[in-house]
């Protein structure tokens, strides 16, 4: 479930990413079109403006189409991120938040700007209705770019605490990880200790070489934890995550995991796993107080929508 969850969010950044870009060719194509606004009917009626009105009615629908899709893939997104069930609440109500705002833009919003963008080159119109049409485009389109940019806030706000709670997630799965190592090798401390490893029954020598690779691997996890929030912060500048980063650097848990790793080596392991059992409790307690501060923000958030 944590690797899952860390591929969805990898997704929905991908998807804010594609959402940034739809929300700036929207702006571009608005500049566009209140510069056509500006125009007089008579105008809007020559040939050459009737050719421009064209372009942006163009533009207007394979944005429209990129939205679409968008919202599609984010609806699938937004159903893998309630299957996980290691994603909070709050975040999938903020991603919920985001994805029904795009189905809004692209089954509602963004076709009304189209619409009138066509009736404004209508053969039939007067000088006078083109000019309407053409007001009334720029209308539904500044509400179009309101209400996107406001998408792409809430979506941003939904990615930060994804991402926040992927820490609660890893920190919990590397406490759970050498707990783990730690009954493995109590299971089996009475037949393997005081002996040299070559000396070892091979299902115990085995089950030996398993915990050393595991602690390798979470001890790469840990490091990566401290990095991954030291980022974090500096995009956030949410000082819970850094305090959390610090102290994890200041601990200097890296090295000590490989101390340990290096002890199951050489068959050292119930000094190892009395102390793994200590950076067992210790990633636990991170994770707790990460996870309290996104308690407290969803208490604090959790009026409702922006």
């Amino acid at each position: 479930r944590d690797e899952h969850a860390q591929m969805l969010k990898s997704q929905f950044d991908r998807a804010i990413t594609e959402l940034e870009d739809v929300a700036r060719r929207e702006l571009n194509q608005f500049d566009e079109n209140q510069r056509l606004e500006r125009l007089s009917g008579e105008d809007l009626q020559k040939e050459e403006n009737k050719k421009r009105l064209d372009m942006q009615e163009q533009a207007e629908a394979e944005n429209l189409n990129r939205m679409k899709e968008l919202a599609e893939r984010m609806e699938k997104l937004m159903q893998d991120s309630t299957r996980n069930g290691e994603i909070d609440k709050e975040t999938l109500r903020k991603m919920a938040e985001s994805l029904k705002s795009m189905q809004e833009l692209s089954k509602q919003d963004m076709p009304k700007v189209r619409k009138k963008l066509g009736d404004s080159q209508d053969s039939s119109n007067t000088p006078e209705k083109s000019k309407e049409d053409m007001e009334q485009a720029v209308e539904e389109q500044k509400k179009v770019v309101e209400k996107m940019q406001e998408t792409v806030d809430n979506a941003n706000d939904a990615n930060r605490r994804f991402e926040a709670g992927t820490f609660v997630n890893r920190l919990k799965k590397a406490s759970t990880e050498l707990g783990g190592i730690t009954t493995s090798l109590r299971d089996i401390a009475g037949r393997i200790f005081g002996l040299r490893k070559s000396e070892l029954d091979p299902p115990d020598a085995r089950a030996l070489d398993e915990a050393t690779r595991q602690q390798s691997n979470t001890g790469a996890d840990v490091r990566w934890i401290q990095e991954d929030l030291s980022h974090y912060f500096a995009r956030t500048k949410e000082e819970t995550f850094q305090k959390t980063g610090e102290e994890m650097k200041t601990s200097q848990i890296d090295l000590a995991l490989e101390e340990i790793r290096t002890h199951f080596s050489m068959n050292h392991s119930s000094l190892g796993s009395d102390k793994n059992e200590e950076w067992s409790k210790k990633l636990a307690e991170w994770a707790a107080k990460l996870e309290g501060e996104l308690q407290k923000n969803s208490m604090a958030g959790g009026g409702g929508g922006r």
